[in-house]
């Protein structure tokens, strides 16, 4: 039973860790709009991620005093 405890134990730090480091990667986004499929997919193919501004930390604040 111990075995077991302890595996769970170390399962849930490695998720924790793994969330945190999520929560610490920057994000890209950008918006892409086509009128058919095929053209959709050409375009989300031809986004340059190097021109698209990271973001930071977007909705990670509230303010809850109102």
């Amino acid at each position: 039973m111990d075995a077991a405890r302890e595996k769970r134990a170390e399962e849930k730090k490695s998720v924790d860790k793994k969330a945190a480091q999520k929560e610490q990667e920057p994000v890209k986004r950008t918006i892409v709009s086509a009128s058919s499929m095929d053209e959709l997919i050409a375009k989300i193919n031809e986004v340059d991620w190097n021109k698209v501004k990271e973001e930071s930390n977007i909705g990670s604040r509230f303010d809850f005093s109102v």
